[in-house]
């Protein structure tokens, strides 16, 4: 129990030092009947910000390259597309949504493109609305371009160094608030799932032998189901967790590092349950021989 509390609390303080942003929702990744017919006419980006927080925003950048599979170089004029991209900010996923800005470009389409807000806005997440340019006769996005390749969005801040509250890496990729910046090494991440399996290992062990040795002779079958019933149960909760922690605007009721520090505590309250029932129970050792066999 104690190595799981540790295991856990390993897996919380990783997620503390991920703080960084990044791109949770491309639109063209998506099956087609699961947007309607004006979103499926446009390239969707949500931009998730830094720390699960809001941010005073002021700019984006946005670039997209090429296709592979057409060979268009990133010079050839052919590659030029009209597009507009408007942009939208809100509190979640969600949205709300509210326009910020629009604009329309006309250049290659593998040149960073920057839109300014007409003034710095609040804003935790970020949406793009990308899509032909208003009166082309064309129904969609040219050829040429792949739309599922990697979408790289800049998202700065209106503030010029970051405020008090930040996390101290924030000086690393200031003012891209958007930006992944800072992550732990996997080291922690293996020294998490290795504590972790020692505590499963040793629990799984002694729940068998204690389920064996404790049962009646006639009944060791019924108590090693029950007992491995109990695993189940254990995988049932933790699925009812995530069901209730989910928003109905996508976010989560226990977002970041309070998604583990929820199950460490879980962890904590089950040992000192453990402890009492140790100090409580009085054990009596049934062992099948080889005559109750026969």
């Amino acid at each position: 129990f104690v190595l799981t509390v540790i295991g856990f609390g390993i897996s919380a303080l990783i997620e503390t030092q991920i703080t960084g942003g990044g791109l949770i929702r491309n639109s063209k990744l998506e099956p087609n009947d699961a947007r309607s017919s004006r979103a499926a006419s446009q390239l969707q980006l949500v931009v998730r910000l830094r720390e699960h927080r809001a941010w005073n925003v002021k700019s984006v950048n946005w670039r997209l390259g090429v296709a592979k599979s057409t060979g268009v170089s990133i010079s050839d004029p052919q590659s030029s597309t009209p597009v507009q991209v408007r942009v939208e900010v809100g509190p979640t996923p969600r949205g709300p949504w509210t326009e910020e800005a629009a604009r329309y470009f006309n250049t290659e389409i593998t040149e960073p493109h920057s839109i300014e807000l007409s003034k710095p806005v609040s804003a935790a997440y970020v949406r793009l609305l990308i899509g032909q340019q208003e009166g082309d006769k064309d129904s969609g996005p040219a050829e040429s371009i792949d739309w599922t390749r990697l979408q790289i969005v800049e998202v700065l801040a209106a503030e010029p160094k970051p405020p008090a509250d930040a996390n101290p890496r924030a000086n690393e990729i200031w003012p891209d608030v958007a930006a992944v910046g800072f992550r732990p090494s996997i080291v922690w991440q293996l020294l998490a799932y290795v504590v972790l399996t020692l505590a499963e290992v040793m629990v799984s062990i002694t729940c068998l032998e204690f389920s064996y040795t404790q049962a009646p002779n006639k009944m060791k079958s019924l108590v090693m189901s029950l007992s491995l019933l109990s695993v189940s149960l254990g995988n049932a909760l933790t699925a009812t967790v995530n069901v209730f922690i989910q928003n109905a605007d996508g976010t989560s009721k226990l977002p970041g590092a309070s998604y583990y520090w929820f199950f460490t505590g879980l962890m904590v309250a089950a040992s000192v349950g453990f402890l009492i029932v140790v100090a409580t129970y009085r054990e009596k050792a049934y062992i099948q021989s080889a005559a109750d066999a026969e």
